[in-house]
């Protein structure tokens, strides 16, 4: 990786797309040039406050105007921005923050900013920002390090506790790169901020809409974001499985859908009966997979839109590298310029690779001679029934093409004789799942699966808020079935 300095992307993008919307929130609108004046500004403020270059500073807030320029006066400080989730209970924040090391906490909530046991220096997350840019100077560019460290985020801890996950500029700057080359942006496209900026996915639509000249459209809190489709143009949108059921139910998103270029689909698996609704209804829909520890994209859709269910593959990206382990079920292994510095814990960056500097991701997939890349599931979710393998996400996708269910995990019992057997939990999405008994399931599952992967007991999708993030978290469910805890209700 180079170790130059090179042209901050707000200062290049000032210059070559000056009066191009880079920013869209509501009815206001904030142009390249006055973005560029507005990072000057709090760039300014920062450093007045104290910060300094290598300093951690937290910031737990929604998406905004104030969060986006925020974060980009810091990184044009050399600073680390440490993003965290609103939806984090109290003790869990308390800690998180101890963990990092940080100088300063920024927030936009009065009640996350008088937690007494945060004792860092906390400020407003509106106050670092002065929309009077009249007296800003931006006589010269400003400049950047590919490798100076940039954000801290979060793993999404589906199967884990999350973990803290360092990244430098370069990480998210050559996804950005990467991603671009493989679905293009020029000015005048709008990519909608549907996912939160601690979110890496959320986070990547800001670097490339950055080094296109697009526009980042930011939702209003109260605005469902799938309304904000039709009501702002959006040409671009990044969605999981759970959004896209809702869009193609929302007949008016539907009717009104026709300035869509791409939308780019991951976070789980995806039923092949929902990507068929999809084609049908001549969505565009591009696949993806990453990771957290890769700053967002790895394999994606190449160049045009998914055509057919059964042919849904995705391909490497540029400045990534793939390859399959030679292990049982095949681990999906990574390296490249958007693989992460490391993991932080305990004042230490942790980074765990191979002799030959591969990361192993835990995920499981096939690579066939072409380059195309089919994901399979999780290393550490799969279980042994009666001596046979079995991967959850198989069960579950099949699960998922019933008319009806909504959403559908997997997970293991223990059981005296087979060591474990599957059951699952299932959510409805409409007045069809009263028509499904287990007799209709079974017959289904049967066409596609051995007896042994066939579920032997069906649970309702339990009503927790731990459950309702952007991904299934699969260690949610474990201590439902295995405690068999009061509200846990059997469907068949």
């Amino acid at each position: 990786m180079n170790t130059t300095k090179m042209v901050c992307p707000i200062s290049e993008a000032a210059a070559k797309f000056a009066d191009c919307p880079a920013i869209i929130f509501g009815a206001r609108a904030i142009s390249y040039l006055q973005l560029e004046a507005h990072v000057w500004s709090s760039t300014k403020y920062l450093k007045k406050i104290g910060i300094q270059p290598q300093d951690k500073v937290v910031i737990v807030s929604p998406s905004s105007v104030e969060y986006v320029i925020v974060l980009l006066a810091l990184w044009r400080l050399g600073a680390v921005a440490c993003l965290m989730s609103t939806r984090l209970p109290s003790p869990s924040l308390c800690q998180a923050v101890s963990e990092v090391n940080a100088a300063v906490f920024l927030s936009s909530s009065h009640k996350i900013l008088s937690i007494p046991q945060i004792t860092l220096r906390k400020f407003p997350l509106e106050e670092m920002i002065n929309f009077d840019i009249r007296d800003v100077s931006l006589s010269e560019a400003a400049s950047v390090s590919l490798e100076q460290e940039a954000t801290i985020m979060y793993t999404s801890g589906t199967s884990h506790e999350p973990k803290a996950v360092l990244h430098t500029y370069g990480n998210h700057y050559f996804n950005a790169l990467g991603a671009n080359e493989n679905i293009p942006l020029i000015p005048g496209h709008r990519w909608l901020l549907s996912l939160p900026l601690y979110h890496v996915g959320g986070l990547a639509i800001l670097f490339r809409v950055i080094l296109s000249g697009a526009a980042l459209v930011i939702p209003k809190p109260d605005e469902p974001p799938l309304d904000t489709v039709t009501k702002y143009k959006i040409t671009h949108v990044s969605l999981v499985t759970t959004q896209l059921y809702r869009m193609l139910h929302n007949e008016t998103v539907l009717r009104n859908s026709s300035s869509l270029k791409a939308i780019l689909l991951g976070g789980s698996s995806l039923p092949n009966s929902l990507l068929g609704e999809a084609i049908q209804k001549q969505l565009p829909i591009y696949l993806t997979y990453g990771l957290t520890e890769m700053a967002s994209q790895v394999a994606t859709t190449s160049k045009i839109p998914v055509s057919d269910p059964k042919n849904s593959n995705v391909k490497v990206l540029p400045h990534r590298e793939l390859k399959i382990s030679s292990d049982p079920g095949g681990e999906i292994w990574v390296k490249g310029k958007t693989l992460f510095k490391g993991y932080c814990k305990n004042g230490k960056i942790i980074l765990p690779l191979t002799e030959e500097g591969w990361f192993k991701t835990n995920d499981l997939g096939l690579l066939d001679a072409p380059g195309n890349l089919k994901v399979t599931g999780r290393k550490d979710n799969m279980f042994i029934c009666g001596g046979e393998n079995i991967q959850p996400e198989e069960i579950e996708r099949y699960l998922c093409d019933l008319n009806g269910v909504e959403k559908a995990v997997v997970v293991p019992l223990e059981d005296k004789e087979f060591g474990f057997r599957p059951v699952a939990f299932l959510k409805f999405s409409d007045q069809l799942s009263l028509l499904l008994n287990k007799d209709a399931v079974v017959s289904h599952l049967e066409e596609f699966l051995p007896r042994f992967k066939i579920p032997v007991a069906f649970y309702q999708w339990p009503q927790q808020n731990s459950l309702s993030g952007i991904k299934n978290s699969r260690r949610h469910f474990m201590p439902l079935i295995q405690g068999k805890q009061d509200g846990l209700k059997q469907i068949f």
